[in-house]
């Protein structure tokens, strides 16, 4: 494809492009302005590497923008376009942030501090609860990156590698139900408006620690020799994590923007982190960490611009009016809304759909008021992430743990978390019905 500079002409050409559809889209026809914003699109996928193109979240993307882009035709400008895909603008902060931070968790050390102190001795029941709960911190600094950090990290040390996948990726879920630790969870949050956070950090607890539980059931069977001792220095990694979490709690504090505070905690971590440890090479690490970061991320933030495109269609043409009366029937009943969630759309999964786009299919197709009060939205469409995630064999979750423990998707997914996955949904079902069986009470 395109060398390095032929990458720098294409992105500045686009970037030219962009501004000038949008700030002269008030004197230009709507389709000379949006082709401004399509010829974007090839322009950056002609920058990405061989192996961001060949991910299926890039062709997801592809997909529903050739479907929805044709569809609006003139009905919507340059800065309409950019506005319908910018609704999960917030999670693609995140997903920078997290990229990002990755470089200096494994440069400061704080990766390794932690890792050394996971897996000690064969047979120890404490193995699988430290990597869990070891998971769960990770996710507040790495999200989707600690399943990879810590399957890196301990997969070497076990001989039943599936069983480190059914730990991280359980655990990282498990997370989703209090916090917007993931792309998920974060996109679900920015999708509802004023959602009560902190009846979601409580009422999603008993979902969490059902997750949490399941996630400290798997038993590591650990290589012999495998243990190294590691001479780490924890004052800076100890140093670092302190000033992330106050960075990110005094954002949240000022601005109420979980997502936003967690994305702007990453990148300022990794700016002090950068200015500190890089020995004076700040130039050459940022040219040598930015590009890859965000080339590894690009598909995923282009399948974000599109489940938003895809949403704002849907609503734009009010398709849901347009369902047979059976189906609209159905979506304005809380008991099959919920089935809908918790069973049909995880099961849909299986087959090799992604969840975020049956996330952008169905969200704008449910009406918010069947599921009653926020909480309940977020907790419902939550379940369907979780479920998915452990699931469906092209989920990032699956495909991470897959990835750095050198196994299958297949195996990482369904195959390993059906049972699992077959218990808790009947029980979210019965959590959720109860919820809104108290709320309606009341």
């Amino acid at each position: 494809m395109l060398n390095g500079w032929q990458k720098v002409s294409a992105l500045m050409f686009s970037s030219m492009l962009l501004i000038a559809a949008t700030s002269l889209s008030a004197s230009m026809p709507k389709p000379a302005s949006v082709l401004g914003v399509i010829v974007c699109i090839p322009a950056v996928i002609l920058c990405l590497s061989k192996e961001s193109r060949k991910k299926q979240t890039l062709w997801y993307a592809v997909g529903i923008f050739a479907i929805c882009i044709p569809l609006l035709g003139t009905s919507v400008d340059a800065p309409q376009l950019l506005g319908a895909m910018g609704r999960f603008l917030t999670v693609m902060c995140l997903l920078v942030g997290v990229s990002l931070f990755r470089h200096s968790l494994t440069r400061s050390g704080l990766s390794a501090v932690v890792s050394n102190q996971l897996i000690k001795r064969q047979g120890d029941p404490l193995n699988t609860i430290r990597v869990s709960l070891a998971t769960m911190a990770l996710t507040l600094f790495t999200s989707l990156g600690a399943i990879s950090m810590m399957g890196a990290v301990c997969g070497p040390q076990v001989k039943n590698r599936l069983g480190i996948s059914r730990i991280t990726m359980r655990s990282l879920c498990a997370s989703m139900f209090i916090l917007p630790t993931t792309v998920a969870s974060a996109s679900i949050a920015a999708a509802i408006p004023h959602l009560d956070s902190g009846t979601v950090l409580l009422l999603g607890v008993p979902l969490a620690l059902f997750v949490v539980a399941g996630a400290m059931t798997p038993r590591l069977d650990i290589e012999e020799g495998s243990r190294k001792a590691l001479g780490i220095s924890k004052v800076k990694p100890i140093a670092l994590a302190v000033l992330v979490a106050l960075s990110g709690g005094i954002f949240y504090a000022a601005t109420s923007k979980l997502t936003l505070a967690f994305a702007f905690a990453m990148v300022f971590g990794y700016g002090i982190e950068l200015v500190a440890l890089s020995g004076g090479r700040v130039s050459q690490a940022i040219v040598k960490e930015m590009p890859k970061s965000i080339d590894g991320i690009a598909p995923e933030l282009l399948l974000l611009a599109a489940s938003s495109l895809l949403i704002f269609t849907i609503q734009h043409f009010d398709l849901a009016t347009y369902l047979p009366d059976v189906i609209r029937s159905a979506l304005s009943n809380p008991y099959a809304v919920c089935a809908l969630l918790v069973f049909v759309l995880p099961a849909v999964t299986v087959f090799g759909v992604h969840p975020m786009i049956l996330f952008g299919l169905f969200f704008p197709l449910v009406d918010a008021a069947v599921l009653g009060p926020t909480y309940v939205q977020y907790l419902a469409w939550t379940t369907m992430f979780v479920m998915a995630n452990l699931l469906s064999p092209v989920s990032i979750c699956a495909i991470l743990a897959a990835t750095s423990l050198q196994v299958s998707s297949r195996e990482t997914s369904y195959v390993s978390n059906w049972k699992f996955c077959a218990l808790g949904m009947v029980i979210a079902y019965v959590y959720l019905l109860t919820l809104l069986g108290h709320h309606s009470s009341h």
